[in-house]
């Protein structure tokens, strides 16, 4: 991997007029949102804290919070969940299994069934994340993986490319006994969070390479939690 240490600094900063909406009494922990330019749809599923789908009806740009949430079954608990630009769904669950939504479309946006997707030998995830530049996802070893063969025929993909943690990588050079990543978000672009704390961009990723080639290596602080796409 190739690495660039560039000098980053705050370009705007949002100041909402509150408060928020309380969304029903169901608590949640992950929720990924998703518009789409060829279509009215705004896609909404999350996670709640039982380890439930759910997926929020009657989303649009009038109505953004919607009106309910639909339960998804599925007969494993999930932790993690996101919605790709192409309308495709991933989720984790509790033990660490990648599962992928079958059948997803604007006309059947809650999709059928749940397909277990394998995983690399003895790896156990915990985070997952698609959008425009593939699906990434962080396991227990804070090691990142990149998904591998997705086609409009097979969009569940093929295998998993595993990012091995290297030691001298820059994202991890001022904390050699903590390597590796907390956080992943795949969108436009991707960026991840080192675990010594690093916001670091992924470059280099094309079609034939969607692992990509090296990281950008940004501001460091006391991130947990990034997001690259809103709508």
């Amino acid at each position: 991997d190739l690495v660039r240490r560039r000098r980053w600094y705050r370009k705007a900063r949002l100041n909402t007029k509150g408060p928020w909406q309380e969304i029903g009494q169901t608590k949640i922990i992950d929720i990924s949102l998703q518009s789409f330019a060829e279509s009215e749809l705004i896609v909404a599923w999350a996670i709640s804290s039982a380890g439930d789908a759910l997926f929020r009806r009657g989303i649009t740009a009038a109505t953004p919070s919607g009106n309910s949430w639909e339960h998804i079954s599925c007969d494993h608990p999930l932790i993690s969940i996101s919605c790709s630009d192409e309308n495709k769904i991933w989720a984790v669950d509790k033990k660490g299994a990648i599962f992928f939504r079958t059948e997803v479309s604007f006309e059947n946006p809650m999709g059928n069934s749940w397909k277990r997707i394998d995983s690399p030998s003895n790896t156990q995830f915990k985070l997952i994340s698609a959008g425009e530049k593939g699906v990434w996802a962080l396991d227990v070893l804070s090691r990142l993986s990149v998904r591998i063969g997705i086609t409009t025929s097979c969009p569940e993909g093929t295998h998993w490319q595993l990012l091995p943690n290297i030691p001298n990588d820059p994202p991890n050079l001022d904390d050699e006994m903590n390597i590796g990543y907390k956080c992943i978000s795949a969108g436009r672009i991707v960026m991840a969070i080192s675990n010594s704390g690093y916001v670091c961009k992924r470059n280099g990723i094309t079609k034939e390479n969607p692992s990509g080639t090296g990281w950008d290596v940004g501001i460091r602080g006391n991130w947990n939690w990034l997001c690259v796409d809103a709508y």
